[in-house]
């Protein structure tokens, strides 16, 4: 029994191997570029969303490896958009703190996110949406 089955996956895997190989590295493939394009595609088709603010509260992001920089960042929790992160060139180590103290609990701001956040990082990663374009509502 074991020998025909063995015998049985060889034969599979000498006439299907090209096919998997070819279908693994294609995967791959894509799962690389949608990430390495994912800047570009948050410029793609944004969606302003109107949040009322709760807080705002000063991070560090993780943008290396293994004792790496990290990234300045402003993690905003808002009424009814849930949990944004605010980066970008507006908000630096030495900003940071300004731009927190700017988002006032009560208050209504636009966030503008696009097509990879609201698509990729929020249904495929699961991670909070990240914005670096955004205003308040007069």
């Amino acid at each position: 029994m074991a020998t025909s089955f063995y015998s049985w996956w060889v034969g599979v895997w000498k006439a299907k191997a090209v096919t998997i190989s070819f279908t693994i590295f294609a995967l791959m493939f894509l799962w690389v570029g949608l990430i390495i394009s994912g800047p570009w595609l948050n410029t793609m088709d944004r969606q302003g969303w109107k949040c009322e603010i709760v807080s705002a509260e000063t991070a560090s992001g993780g943008m290396g490896l293994r004792g790496g920089s990290s990234a300045p960042l402003v993690v905003v929790h808002t009424k009814n958009c849930g949990r944004i992160n605010v980066s970008g060139t507006t908000v630096n180590l030495d900003s940071k703190g300004q731009v927190a103290a700017s988002f006032e609990p009560g208050s209504e701001w636009v966030f503008e996110l696009g097509w990879y956040t609201r698509n990729f990082l929020m249904k495929v990663l699961q991670l909070p949406q990240s914005v670096q374009i955004y205003h308040r509502v007069n």
